[in-house]
Formats: structure tokens, C-alpha cells, sequence
């Protein structure tokens, strides 16, 4: 970034105003070097004349603020969102359920999802709702991961395996039915129903070996467990040969 400055100084010395697609692209710099104060700085001396750069502008300094932790200064960025004359966007309102989850603050990210795009005519897109349903989890607020979860798929957007493992994991802990109606849901494994991860995914292992531990401990092995477990092999699913032979192993509880 000091090549970058002694670059524009140059520039203006020799004539040559930077426009706002350059004076962009130095915030974009100094926003990921960790410089926000910097880039802030430009943000607030640019008089830009085109709303799309001005908001591809302060989501790019307000990412950098939640990635460098300046949570003052993303608020302030926030407060003054109408006066930059910024409409959010899908991407703004991402940003801000990242920045909300990492300060331990649940409810003020689900206030966001609800409000915003009321406010602004927008819908919520995938990445929002992935953001919100691993926000949700990290704040062990299961119900409401599996609230998000469900609205995403009623969206039209598809749950990949990293959402259905994440969940799966987490019930695992304590509703071992939900836990295990994932998982048939995940692969298709009930009467009529079809695969629900695309082909070649799959769960993680440790999160259905997880599963067994727990049904297992709970005396359930034979009851839920094995059936379950018959279903994946004959579905052909990663791993289940190794998980059934754990469960059967002698003198061994998984």
C-alpha cells in the first residue's frame, strides 16, 4: 500500500486526477490490509456521482472493519448508511450478520434479516441465509438454525453438506430424532424420497460417527442405530461399511 499511496501522489502531481474507480480500488487496498481508517478516509472525501460504486465502496470498507475487528467504526458506517446515501444489498446485510454474530449479538442479526429487505426491497439470497443459519449455531441457538434452515430450502436454495453436517453434529448433542431424520433426508433414505445432496457429497464422517456415540450411549443402537445404518449401505453411502463395522465390533461402544 505505500506503492500504491506514492502511486496516486504521483498521479495528481503529474495532472492525473484519480476518478472513482481508482480511488475505489486504493479503499479496497487499504480495507484489506487492515488500514480501514485509511480507506474510511477516502470514502468520505469521494463525491462520487454513481450509487453502485458508492455502496461497492462501504460494503468493502464495512467487510474490512468486521474482519479486522473496528466494530466503532462499522458502527458508525452503519449510523450514517442513509446519510452516504447507501442501499444495502445482499451483501451489506451478509456482512452485517457476520459482524452481529461475531459480537455475540443473535437477535440483532435476525433483526437485520427480518427488517432490512423490508425496508429496501430486497429478498434475502443464499449467502444471507447460510450466514444466519451458522450464526445461529455458533450462538448454540438450535431452534432457530433449524427455523433458517428450512426457510433457506423453501427459497429455492439448495442445503449443501456443510449446512445438513453442521446441523446433523448439533442435534446430535440432544434431539438424536431430528439428528437421524437428517440424515435419512440428507441421502433419500425413507420410502419415495429422493437424495437431497447432490451427487458425490456427503456428510462429514465424524459428525455421523457422533451420531452413533450418541445412540449408542442411549441404548439405541440396535433399535435406531443398525437400521439406519442398513439404509446407507444399501444406498451405497460413503462410510457406512466402516461405521457399521464400529458398531459391531466386540466389546466396542461408538
Amino acid at each position: 500500500m505505500d506503492r500504491v499511496t506514492a502511486l496516486v501522489e504521483s498521479m495528481e502531481a503529474a495532472g492525473c486526477k484519480p476518478d472513482d474507480i481508482t480511488w475505489s480500488m486504493v479503499a479496497k487496498g487499504y480495507s484489506f490490509s487492515g488500514d480501514v481508517d485509511k480507506a474510511f478516509e477516502i470514502f468520505s472525501n469521494l463525491k462520487s456521482e454513481s450509487s453502485s460504486n458508492t455502496v461497492i465502496m462501504f460494503n468493502t470498507i464495512l467487510d474490512g472493519c468486521v474482519r479486522h475487528n473496528r466494530m466503532d467504526l462499522a458502527d458508525l458506517m452503519l449510523k450514517n448508511m442513509e446519510q452516504y446515501r447507501v442501499r444495502p444489498t445482499n451483501f451489506t446485510l451478509s456482512i452485517m450478520v457476520k459482524m452481529w454474530s461475531r459480537r455475540g449479538q443473535l437477535k440483532r442479526a435476525l433483526e437485520a434479516v427480518e427488517t432490512l429487505p423490508k425496508q429496501y426491497g430486497f429478498t434475502p439470497n443464499g449467502p444471507v441465509r447460510t450466514a444466519l443459519f451458522f450464526a445461529c449455531l455458533r450462538a448454540d441457538a438450535v431452534d432457530s438454525a433449524m427455523k433458517v434452515f428450512k426457510e433457506h430450502r423453501a427459497a429455492g436454495h439448495p442445503a449443501d453438506a456443510k449446512m445438513f453436517t453442521a446441523l446433523v453434529g448439533r442435534c446430535s448433542r440432544g434431539n438424536y430424532d431430528q439428528a437421524v431424520a437428517l440424515v435419512e433426508e440428507a441421502y433419500g433414505l425413507t420410502s419415495g424420497a429422493r437424495r437431497v445432496l447432490a451427487s458425490g457429497a456427503d456428510l462429514e464422517f465424524t459428525c455421523l460417527e457422533q451420531l452413533m456415540k450418541t445412540l449408542s450411549r442411549r441404548g439405541l443402537m440396535q433399535k435406531v442405530g443398525v437400521p439406519l445404518l442398513q439404509k446407507m449401505r444399501n444406498a451405497k453411502v460413503n462410510g457406512s461399511d466402516r461405521l457399521m463395522a464400529m458398531s459391531l465390533s466386540e466389546g466396542r461402544a461408538i
